[in-house]
């Protein structure tokens, strides 16, 4: 008798090679879902995740609409927002000070000439009141890559665009994502 699995392999969750294709093909190429559209209400405010291994930021700009950044300072690398959310004017790099604006244009870096430098941006949508981001600024529009997605989930919820974000927990766990 044939035997049958009814799952993945113990490697599937922890080799490294594995674990470097899935960041090379999955999260790096798709739209992940990042935050609620509740969380980015007011000008200024803004999220932060991880996409894989890279951290991105999101804003809301002072023309209504969402911006996507790698959360890194264009300097030394620095991580530029720390917390997972809140409200800023702009954003200074802890590091060395270097300060950009909502949309990660560069607007004063002691001693350094500004010109066009900013930080690189992340393709950014929503779904539904949802957000996501594309590491691949090549990717085809959420709405493409999902038809019919959004209009099945107002369907089901029809005010999930409208909530708000009342509580937030996180807890980190030594585990693979698919579990």
């Amino acid at each position: 008798m044939t035997e049958h699995r009814r799952g993945l392999t113990g490697d599937w969750y922890t080799d490294p090679g594995v674990f470097a294709e899935e960041l090379e093909l999955i999260f790096s190429r798709s739209w992940q879902m990042v935050g609620h559209c509740g969380q980015l209400r007011t000008v200024g405010d803004y999220i932060t995740a991880t996409v894989g291994d890279q951290g991105v930021a999101v804003t809301r700009l002072a023309n209504g609409s969402l911006h996507a950044m790698y959360n890194v300072c264009q300097h030394r690398g620095h991580e530029l927002l720390v917390d997972p959310a809140g409200s800023t004017k702009t954003i200074t790099c802890p590091y060395h000070a270097w300060t950009y604006d909502l949309d990660g244009r560069l607007l004063h870096a002691r001693g350094e000439p500004v010109g066009e430098l900013c930080v690189p941006a992340v393709p950014v949508e929503t779904l539904a009141g949802f957000v996501f981001v594309n590491l691949d600024d090549q990717a085809a529009s959420l709405a493409n890559t999902l038809p019919g997605v959004e209009a099945d989930l107002l369907a089901l919820a029809p005010t999930a665009a409208d909530r708000t974000l009342t509580h937030r927990r996180t807890q980190v766990i030594d585990a693979n994502w698919k579990l």
